[in-house]
């Protein structure tokens, strides 16, 4: 485990467990508040997701003349999810009181191309900082997404606020089949979670700027992504403790989705020796 440390606030890495971030909290006068619900048995308080992002359909693809079969890699569903490095250890390659940065190595396996990724965590105050990059290592051009998959805390009044464009409606095993605008009531209206119901949800083309509302702690979560992050998934069960809040380069299935004007809308592709980067900043405040 490596430990970040700035003022009042503790951030948790999990380096050897999925490259994950294993705690995030800080401490007020009243006791210790989590911005993400910390890590168990069963799952760590945030991940990231690469060579892709959410759902592939049976795993299967075809890419430039290519069938690729992925194993299914969540039990009981029969799909690969989340790519490959939440499930492999990463390697430590620097740290510090404030920052640290790990790397994951894969060789051409049922994912036939040779890519590395990195990640580099920095502390700002309470605010975190990661920054991802997926670099294509094979000799062909890769299909690629990145992303994070955080388990936020959510409290009974929750609210979340995202300005987004298009919302895909999803099919049984909860992969996309068409996508439609969102109809706001207003204009200002960007309220995409409110209470303690469930969502799963896929939006486009969002702003990448999202606000958690925490009004029980008078707490707020400001959650901004550059490009190419241009999907957000929207994640929880009814009356859960945690939403996930998850900034993705690739729509879920992309690589089985068509999109003839525009592929780069539904996932990304790395040309031998290139580099897919992007950065995450979570700012919590109290308010």
């Amino acid at each position: 485990m490596i430990e970040l440390t700035s003022a009042d606030t503790r951030v948790t890495l999990d380096p050897a467990h999925g490259g994950a971030i294993a705690g995030y909290s800080s401490l007020r006068p009243a006791g210790r508040i989590d911005w993400l619900v910390p890590a168990d048995s069963l799952r760590p308080a945030c991940f990231p997701m690469l060579p892709f992002a959410s759902r592939i359909r049976s795993g299967e693809f075809l890419f430039s003349g290519r069938r690729v079969k992925l194993p299914a890699n969540n039990s009981p569903e029969p799909h690969a999810i989340h790519g490959q490095t939440w499930q492999q250890p990463w390697v430590v390659a620097s740290q510090s009181a404030h920052q640290a940065s790990c790397e994951f190595h894969h060789p051409p396996g049922t994912w036939p191309w040779r890519y590395v990724a990195r990640q580099q965590f920095t502390l700002e105050g309470r605010a975190l900082r990661i920054r991802l990059e997926l670099e294509n290592l094979s000799s062909s051009i890769m299909p690629a997404g990145i992303g994070l998959h955080p388990y936020f805390v959510r409290t009974p009044l929750t609210q979340i606020y995202a300005g987004v464009i298009s919302r895909w409606q999803l099919d049984a095993d909860l992969l996309p089949v068409d996508s439609a605008p969102v109809a706001h009531e207003t204009p200002d209206d960007n309220r995409l979670l409110s209470g303690d119901g469930p969502i799963d949800a896929v939006f486009s083309g969002w702003d990448r700027q999202v606000l958690i509302e925490l009004p029980e702690w008078n707490a707020q979560i400001a959650i901004t992504a550059l490009a190419p992050l241009q999907h957000l998934v929207v994640y929880s069960e009814e009356a859960a403790d945690y939403v996930c809040v998850e900034p993705v380069s690739n729509v879920v299935d992309a690589f089985n989705l068509n999109n003839a004007a525009d592929p780069g809308l539904l996932h990304q592709v790395i040309t031998p020796g290139d580099c897919l980067q992007t950065e995450v900043v979570i700012s919590p405040r109290f308010v």
